[in-house]
């Protein structure tokens, strides 16, 4: 899996609930990989481009639900 798919794929299991994350639409950077002690996991420092919908406390929008898939 390449670097781009991996932070896809953690990115939107995380921030999608937390901030509303919508799309990442840039990738500036991937820093050098760094093996985690005891694990032998790989971390990178990234830095991406992003969309967020991040509406205001109360705000109310009106939409049509036209599908809906199981979690």
């Amino acid at each position: 899996m390449n670097e781009v798919t991996c932070l896809r794929k953690t990115v939107y299991s995380h921030a999608a609930v937390d901030m509303g994350l919508l799309a990442i639409t840039g990738i500036e950077s991937v820093g050098k990989g760094l093996i985690r002690d005891g694990t032998g996991f790989m971390t990178f420092r990234v830095k991406y481009q992003c969309i967020l919908f991040r509406p205001f406390k109360e705000e109310i929008w009106e939409a049509v639900v036209t599908t809906v898939n199981k979690v």
